[in-house]
């Protein structure tokens, strides 16, 4: 890390929901088509991926309705996942203003749009 750079400033990308939203033709979707699966490759970007956020959900002696605390969430694609496979309620910090924009929009894309239908 240079001198006067901070750790967001680090994993800064720019137009990281952008480039995912730019990427989705190429896998044959849209906003309204992808899934929280299509997403994984980039949406759960820690060792282990969907199988570490699994198995450690599974050791976990939670019941549905749960709230979870998710530090370093990143885009919040782990959170998504518990949330969608384990109905609990997840919230998500990180220290990069970036992540947490384009994870809004994500879960947008997952909840949102589909209560207001």
């Amino acid at each position: 890390m240079l001198k006067d750079q901070t750790v967001p400033d680090n994993y800064l990308h720019g137009n990281l929901l952008k480039s995912i939203e730019s990427a989705l033709p190429a896998m044959g979707k849209t906003i309204d088509s992808v899934t929280i699966e299509d997403l994984v490759p980039v949406d759960e970007f820690h060792i282990g991926g969907r199988i570490a956020t699994d198995q450690l959900m599974e050791k976990l002696d939670f019941s549905a309705g749960n709230h979870l605390l998710d530090v370093g969430c990143g885009l919040g694609g782990a959170a998504r996942c518990v949330t969608t496979h384990y109905e609990w309620f997840v919230s998500g910090i990180d220290l990069t203003p970036e992540y947490i924009k384009t994870g809004r929009a994500l879960s947008h894309w997952f909840y949102l749009k589909n209560q207001l239908n």
